[in-house]
């Protein structure tokens, strides 16, 4: 609501496709999801960062945090850190600070996981490298992950050698098949 009062909007209206004075506008709609799996270069790369989270996780399943190390998404790491968190405000147990701390460090290999699938090489090898501007336990400890060190160095080349995530590729592809009375609107995460 900051934003309405900021601009000084008192009222709001929604439309949708379906209301009498928005339907004749619309356009008839052809919907193609496309899903684009990674190469097994990008695999290799990730499937070490997923070696370097499982590393942790097996930390705070050791430290009593978790009661297995598969499948623990990001949210559950998430709601982990605030249980911890609020944990700590009453307690000064060695342990938590441990616990926190290797959430923290798979939270930082999650993300880069997280960009490495959706956003590409560039941008999953500019957040590994901005680790190293991180004076936290919790990057120093993901880069210094042997796992995480091979991964480093698998992006890295990949950079290098100028790659991007394929979906780039498949993108130019299906554009390229569309005939010249035809558009596309596409909707990514990049």
């Amino acid at each position: 609501m900051n934003v309405a009062e900021n601009l000084g909007i008192d009222n709001f209206e929604v439309r949708t496709e379906e209301d009498p004075d928005v339907e004749p506008y619309i356009q008839e709609k052809d919907i193609n999801w496309t899903r684009v799996s990674l190469d097994n270069r990008f695999e290799s790369a990730k499937k070490k960062m997923e070696d370097a989270r499982r590393n942790q996780l097996k930390e705070l399943k050791s430290l009593g945090q978790i009661d297995s190390v598969s499948n623990v998404r990001k949210k559950e790491l998430l709601k982990m850190r605030g249980r911890i968190s609020s944990q700590l405000s009453s307690t000064d147990d060695p342990k938590k600070y441990k616990a926190i701390s290797h959430v923290a460090t798979a939270l930082k290999i999650s993300q880069a996981i997280e960009l490495l699938e959706t956003q590409g090489v560039s941008q999953c090898y500019t957040y590994i490298e901005s680790l190293t501007d991180d004076d936290s336990k919790a990057a120093a400890r993901a880069l210094n992950d042997e796992d995480m060190v091979k991964a480093r160095q698998l992006v890295k080349y990949l950079k290098k050698e100028g790659e991007e995530h394929p979906k780039l590729d498949r993108l130019r592809e299906i554009l390229g098949e569309m005939g010249s009375d035809e558009k596309a609107l596409v909707f990514t995460e990049y």
